[in-house]
């Protein structure tokens, strides 16, 4: 999630993706998460291998790499919800089966004209 400010409850632009499909979604200030782009990864990601999730907005538009694709998505709630602040995590909801569950080894933000750095998982991990 990428955020403006320390509400990140709302006012965030949200990435979430699994082996088989990846979505886009804002949440603006009613608190309701929009899906702005929901999308199948065909053929799915293959387990025991390394992928690049990159998402770069620009204004009320949002790039999407995912594996070897990219897209462009219009979003214009979006716009203005960029800053400093950036949320990741694993998410599991229900009982997955096994073997569908990703493994982050690394996660990299940057703010528009500094350096990437790696931001540290909350358990330890990079």
């Amino acid at each position: 999630m990428l955020t403006p400010n320390d509400r990140i409850v709302v006012n965030v632009v949200h990435f979430a993706a699994n082996r088989r499909t990846w979505n886009l979604a804002v949440r603006g200030l009613d608190g309701q998460l929009k899906y702005e782009a929901k999308r199948e990864i065909i053929p799915p990601l293959e387990l025991d291998r390394s992928y690049v999730f990159e998402l770069e907005v620009r204004g009320r538009f949002v790039d999407v790499r995912v594996a070897n694709t990219f897209e462009t998505v219009e979003a214009p709630r979006a716009a203005g919800l960029v800053g400093d602040r950036g949320v990741w995590g694993q998410f599991k909801k229900g009982k997955a089966p096994a073997g569908e569950l990703f493994h982050f080894e690394t996660v990299w933000a940057r703010v528009d004209g500094e350096r990437t750095a790696p931001v540290p998982h909350p358990d330890g991990h990079s």
